[in-house]
């Protein structure tokens, strides 16, 4: 752990105990609860298939990830984010709903 400057998450998002066995506190939730006009942080693909992963990498998304929540779809439940880039995402609710994210309270340039 200490070779790889002893990190807090994998590279899906999940905690990785400390060297005291405590795990890192965060408060995520699902993006598909999220509401338009919310500000948040990709922090966790849950139960993501090498398929998942590969579109997500292709539609820019990963952990860290900024983005704005610009719309839900009623008819569909598929979601539409803008990226810090002013790019529009669209996802399917299945995708949608592997993804966890947290709430960011003030603008943040960095993309992730």
């Amino acid at each position: 752990a200490e070779y790889l400057g002893d990190p807090a998450f994998d590279p899906h998002g999940d905690p990785i105990p400390d060297r005291n066995g405590r795990l890192p506190l965060r408060d995520l939730r699902p993006l598909v609860t999220t509401a338009e006009g919310d500000r948040v942080r990709i922090a966790a693909v849950k139960n993501g298939s090498d398929a998942l992963l590969h579109l997500l990498g292709r539609k820019g998304i990963g952990i860290g990830k900024l983005l704005v929540v610009a719309a839900h779809q009623e008819f569909d439940r598929s979601m539409e984010l803008d990226d810090t880039a002013g790019n529009r995402i669209s996802l399917s609710a299945q995708v949608a709903a592997h993804l966890w994210v947290e709430t960011v309270t003030s603008p943040n340039k960095r993309t992730g």
